[in-house]
């Protein structure tokens, strides 16, 4: 199969050009130096030709310093101009990776998120990727644009950056860290089973619209996360209780309430539509996954 792959140089998409080129597919690797910046005026047509599916990884991620609009010109107007660009040569697929975001920021116990639920994005960063979706929903019906769209959660494993990568940071310095005590339920996914999942949805060729959740399958709490990165760093555990109720003024006054939401609150995904849509496991554990991760941190860490 020919596939272009948008963002081809971010850390899913380094992993999923590797994972179909080692399946045989060919594929064109998106860049900024290839196409510019996406937004309304990107010009698809060159790289489109002769492709018969396009993964759409690219994208304005939240970030304390993107505006607005920085989100509508990539992931709505970009997203927008390449759908249509799609649909004019007609005969391409698209997969496109949206966020959990998209559901929302947190669930109740035992009522992890559905494809169905009403969507109730809470930053710019989810509003923007269900406007790109409700977008692609629409050239779906209007010109028949296949358009599988996948939800992931929590993105981990080796190279990942932002919040983890400070929590193995933390523990690989043998910092006493109060998350013991926290017995929340959160959903993850590796990012080998998420280019695994992509792959499928590429291979099975479905027509129309549909949007799935993705996951590994197996949720943790933010203290057996912690406990599993602690024994793959090879660090003596320095996990110390604190009521929850006691982390989020903490993190209020320490300028990151946002952070004392992740760390104690639940986000769990149901993925069993995917699952049974595509006949799809997620081939590698959380166990295996973070080891993985864990290893390559170290190996960074070493040399730095």
């Amino acid at each position: 199969m020919k596939i272009v792959v948008t963002g081809a140089n971010g850390f899913v998409g380094r992993s999923l050009c590797a994972h179909l080129s080692g399946c045989g597919h060919e594929v064109r690797p998106v860049l900024r130096e290839t196409v510019g910046d996406i937004g309304p005026e990107t010009q698809w047509g060159p790289v489109l030709e002769g492709m018969e599916a396009v993964v759409h990884l690219a994208a304005r991620v939240h970030s304390p310093d993107s505006l607005e609009a920085d989100y509508q010109r990539v992931n709505v107007e970009g997203t927008r101009r390449l759908a249509q660009a799609m649909a004019a040569q007609g005969g391409i697929r698209l997969v496109f990776a949206s966020t959990i975001k998209v559901n929302g920021e947190r669930t109740e116990p035992g009522r992890p998120f559905r494809p169905d639920d009403d969507p109730a994005p809470e930053d710019a960063y989810g509003r923007s990727k269900w406007q790109a979706e409700q977008i692609l929903c629409g050239l779906s019906a209007q010109k028949g644009l296949a358009v599988t769209v996948l939800r992931p959660p929590l993105l981990y494993g080796p190279g990942v950056k932002g919040n983890l990568l400070s929590l193995m940071k933390a523990l690989r310095a043998g910092l006493p860290l109060p998350l013991a005590s926290l017995h929340n339920r959160r959903s993850l996914l590796n990012v080998e089973n998420f280019s695994h999942a992509i792959r499928r949805a590429l291979e099975a060729a479905p027509s129309g619209f549909a949007t799935y959740l993705l996951s590994d399958g197996e949720d943790l709490s933010t203290a057996q996360l912690a406990a599993a990165l602690t024994r793959a760093l090879g660090r003596p555990s320095r996990l110390l209780p604190c009521p929850p109720s006691w982390l989020r003024p903490a993190a209020g006054l320490a300028g990151r309430p946002g952070l004392a939401q992740r760390l104690t609150g639940s986000l769990q995904v149901d993925n069993s539509a995917f699952c049974q849509a595509f006949d799809w496991q997620p081939p590698q554990s959380v166990t295996l996954g973070l080891e993985q991760m864990a290893r390559h941190f170290l190996k960074s860490y070493t040399k730095s």
